[in-house]
């Protein structure tokens, strides 16, 4: 990460979304996931304000999309269903790069979406550099 720290890239991403600079799409599931981890885990009242920020846009989990997670998490071995769920909503909105600091997650391409280790200023990726 070249001396930036976690906490600066997410913040760097976080305002490129509120600047309407970047999409950020999360499968529903996302949610649960930040349960113990999120920026204000120990404070309810702000966890919930932050995951409601107006910046993330949900994506259900529906039948269709956990059939996809499954497929994913069983053709690659690699990944559980809630990290295929992240692949297989990424695959939905077509979006070019799913961002995670998951090391179950491997990097590379994986059906149109390239995987990687999260990076400051994402608006300025190219596909193919």
């Amino acid at each position: 990460m070249d001396g930036v720290s976690r906490v600066d890239i997410v913040d760097q991403i976080l305002r490129d979304a509120e600047a309407q600079r970047i999409n950020v799409f999360l499968p529903t599931i996302a949610r649960l996931e930040v349960l113990q981890t999120g920026p204000h885990a120990t404070d309810e009242s702000k966890l919930a304000d932050w995951l409601d920020a107006p910046y993330f846009q949900y994506v259900e989990l529906d039948a269709y999309l956990a059939d996809r997670a499954r497929e994913i998490a069983q053709t690659t071995g690699e990944r559980t269903g809630v990290d295929a769920a992240y692949i297989a909503t990424a695959q939905h909105v077509q979006a070019p790069l799913l961002m995670t600091w998951d090391d179950k997650t491997p990097a590379g391409p994986y059906g149109g979406v390239e995987v990687c280790t999260p990076y400051a200023n994402p608006g300025t990726m190219r596909m193919g550099d």
